[in-house]
């Protein structure tokens, strides 16, 4: 006999998780599918919510308005597993020469202002940390994605909503009400499988651009714990005087595993500023799900009514997650339109 369920989601990284979350919230039913954590970019990444993009010192895309959604979200999720899960962390920008100016006249942008006042301060101790210019200190936060997807696996799996396995568009799935995938049958399917999503066929006219991403962990005895530091490579705190480091953007080495290449680089960046020693514990690797034009990818097949996607949240996922996955739910319980900047009917031709 089939399991008949409103939702089957593939995928259970950032994405999915959130989804699959907030249906069984609203009372809808679930199956969410995943091939387990080792493809997942939400368990390697940082999980950084940095509402600047530093290189041009611009607000992040409309990060007014979903920094402040993604903290409303992990808090209650906070509350609701008893776990901490997000940890508000001011990023630390270490300046170049002559940055000084520019970073004062940029935080007279009210859209600036709001997460710098750009003045140029010595928070870090100079014999840890060189930085003979100065920082500036940007409200930021760090998510605990490794804890926050597992917490939801269990979710899933007490609430028999889980199932381990791996699902190829490419075979036919639908037939004339729905989807029937071992044993379950489903209303809907939702894609939100990451970086796989380039090979989805269904999908074929959206424009994925997938990047790999490498993170080290490192032990750094006597490194300060209460703030991110940026300059080329980020430092961020993970707790008992370990560190991730990271990161890079490479579109043509597109495997899950590490290189020696981009392991020398990041140090090489580090040791630019990093006084104290350390040692390398941990490297790893993930791909990025983005897309062309740096927005996610959500809403319905523009020609399969009961097939829909969440997916393409790039680097900014962490602070993307919560509200896309919002979107999606009221599109899929109440009709409501997706925001054209976001609707993956953009793409359709």
């Amino acid at each position: 006999m089939l399991k008949d369920v409103d939702y089957l989601i593939v995928g259970q990284g950032l994405a999915g998780s959130c989804l699959a979350f907030e249906l069984l919230e609203a009372g809808q039913s679930v199956v969410v599918v995943d091939q387990g954590p080792e493809t997942a970019a939400s368990v390697v990444g940082a999980g950084i919510m940095n509402p600047l993009v530093f290189r041009y010192i611009t607000q992040s895309w409309k990060a007014d308005v979903y920094f402040g959604k993604a903290n409303s979200f992990y808090q209650s999720l906070e509350r609701y597993f008893e776990k901490k899960l997000l940890f508000n962390l001011p990023v630390i920008r270490l300046l170049a020469e002559g940055e000084s100016l520019l970073w004062a006249a940029k935080s007279e942008q009210a859209n600036i202002a709001k997460w710098t006042d750009g003045e140029v301060c010595f928070p870090l101790k100079q014999e840890n940390i060189a930085y003979p210019h100065g920082a500036v200190s940007v409200e930021a936060a760090r998510v605990d994605m490794a804890l926050f997807t597992g917490l939801i696996k269990a979710f899933l799996v007490s609430n028999g909503a889980f199932l381990k396995g791996k699902i190829d568009a490419s075979s036919p799935l639908q037939y004339e009400s729905g989807f029937v995938y071992e044993g379950i049958s489903a209303k809907n399917i939702v894609f939100c499988e990451g970086f796989y999503a380039a090979k989805n066929p269904l999908f074929n006219f959206v424009p994925f651009r997938p990047v790999k991403g490498e993170l080290l962990t490192l032990h750094i005895p006597g490194l300060e714990a209460n703030h991110i530091i940026n300059r080329d490579v980020f430092i961020l705190p993970i707790g008992n005087q370990m560190f991730r480091v990271g990161s890079n953007y490479d579109w043509d080495d597109l495997t899950l595993l590490p290189t020696e290449m981009t392991r020398t680089s990041l140090l090489e960046k580090l040791e630019l500023f990093l006084k104290l020693p350390y040692k390398v514990v941990g490297h790893q690797a993930g791909i990025r799900p983005s897309v062309a034009d740096r927005r996610p990818v959500i809403g319905r097949h523009p020609k399969l009514p009961n097939v829909f996607i969440l997916n393409g949240l790039g680097a900014k996922g962490a602070m993307l997650a919560p509200a896309m996955a919002e979107q999606l739910v009221n599109l899929l319980i109440k009709d409501t339109k997706i925001d054209t900047e976001v609707d993956v009917g953009r793409f359709w031709k």
